[in-house]
């Protein structure tokens, strides 16, 4: 439960990071929230577009690939 409450705040610090459009710290977080909840479908998809907009495809399909398994 409080590992779940603690990766939805690592999710939204992502996503107020998304607004700047500071990709490095959005992946940072979303990363921190998969590891707190390995099921967040959501962080694995704030990664995956972070990644695509850092230009890093690879590593967005991985991401894409793992939300699409959840």
């Amino acid at each position: 439960q409080q590992n779940d409450e603690n990766a939805i705040v690592y999710y939204y610090l992502g996503v107020a990071y998304q607004q700047q459009q500071n990709w490095n710290e959005v992946v940072n977080n979303a990363n921190k929230a998969i590891e707190l909840s390995q099921t967040f479908k959501q962080a694995y998809e704030l990664a995956a577009l972070a990644y695509e907009q850092m230009g890093n495809a690879q590593a967005a399909q991985q991401y894409r690939q793992a939300a699409s398994q959840l």
